[in-house]
């Protein structure tokens, strides 16, 4: 069958967002230094994942928020900035609060939909073309939960749902895994210019590198 992601199995059937998960959007809140209650926000949302320094929240204000707390397997869309952008809660944010730039986007009990899978899904090429198209063209894009709840969704079987979120987990800890070795070798690099430049560390001849080597 035809779906937003293309052709599909015709026992894939698509159903909207909002008939397979609720959608919530976020509370506006106000950093609090002293706080203990993490708050997430859209720069929390890095490769599908949680992650990042986040605001906190007074424990007393966020026990008057219950709507607003994280439960394991919520998927956390960014409504503001970089809208559709995507990252999947754990049990270790569990109880945190998301922030109002982001809409909570949570699988209902009998939906049949694995988070993981929903996540990859948000960041197939034709889904976040979808999300742009339907953003709000202002200073800042924007999307509202209700225009959202009308996002096309492929359901494939869960055994299938299961193994892609699998192979794409794979493919973002790779990422990850290079962005670490990419950021530690420009740290290398950052201490490694002033002494080249000072004649503290011998230059290696051109082909003949050593610095790094052994």
């Amino acid at each position: 069958m035809r779906s937003l992601v293309g052709l599909t199995p015709t026992e894939w059937p698509e159903a909207r967002l909002s008939d397979i998960c609720d959608l919530i959007p976020g509370a506006p809140t106000r950093d609090d230094p002293s706080g203990s209650v993490p708050v997430l926000k859209p720069r929390n949302l890095v490769l599908g994942r949680l992650a990042g320094p986040t605001d906190t929240m007074d424990s007393a204000e966020a026990k008057q928020h219950p709507r607003y707390r994280v439960m394991s397997g919520d998927l956390l869309c960014a409504r503001t900035g970089t809208v559709g952008k995507v990252g999947l809660a754990t049990d270790r944010q569990a109880g945190w609060v998301f922030g109002s730039g982001l809409i909570c986007v949570r699988a209902k009990p009998d939906s049949r939909v694995d988070p993981r899978y929903l996540a990859c899904y948000f960041t197939h090429p034709a889904v976040a073309g979808w999300i742009t198209r339907h953003a709000k063209r202002t200073s800042i894009p924007n999307i509202s939960s209700k225009i959202l709840s009308a996002l096309p969704v492929s359901l494939p079987p869960l055994s299938i749902q299961n193994s892609i979120a699998a192979s794409i987990a794979k493919l973002n800890d790779s990422i990850e895994a290079h962005q670490r070795v990419s950021e530690t070798t420009a740290e290398i690099r950052d201490a490694v210019l002033p002494l080249l430049m000072t004649g503290e560390l011998p230059a290696d001849d051109p082909g003949e590198a050593t610095i790094f080597s052994g």
